[in-house]
């Protein structure tokens, strides 16, 4: 009898320990295309664990992700006095997990940037790897905020 019990709460616990999408992303966790479609405004960068500040012409780069899976950048760097504005444009997409970005090179090749992501009360992260290493030191975040 102690067998067959056994062998009842050992399945009960083997049916119970595996875990859906849906579980794990639930719908109302907000990691879906229609939260991110928008107007981000960069707020941080965090490189190598360590927050870069920002200047004032880098607090003007902007990301629009457009319904239309088209996507704009304004990316803004301080480059001594000067404040050099680089425009990119492409295409993206998401999955719960992972923002994917594809841009044309500047020769004419396709590029492809894949980065996990996270969504939470109107900020979106970016984890962009520097390394081909997975340890978190190697990563740099980029907040966004609307």
């Amino acid at each position: 009898m102690k067998i067959i019990y056994t062998f009842f709460i050992s399945i009960l616990l083997l049916f119970t320990g595996c875990t859906t999408d849906t579980e794990v992303f639930p719908e109302d966790s907000g990691q879906n295309s229609e939260n991110l479609m928008g107007t981000w405004y960069i707020k941080s960068i965090v490189r190598n664990g360590k927050e870069h500040l920002l200047s004032s012409c880098e607090k003007a780069a902007k990301l629009l992700l457009q319904e239309d899976t088209t996507f704009r950048m304004q990316d803004k760097m301080q480059l001594d006095e000067n404040c050099i504005s680089t425009p990119i444009e492409g295409t993206w997409s998401a999955t719960p997990t992972e923002l994917s970005m594809t841009v044309l090179g500047d020769f004419g090749d396709i590029e492809v940037y894949r980065n996990a992501y996270e969504l939470k009360n109107d900020a979106l992260r970016i984890y962009k790897s520097t390394s081909e290493s997975e340890n978190s030191e190697n990563n740099d975040i980029y907040v966004y905020t609307r």
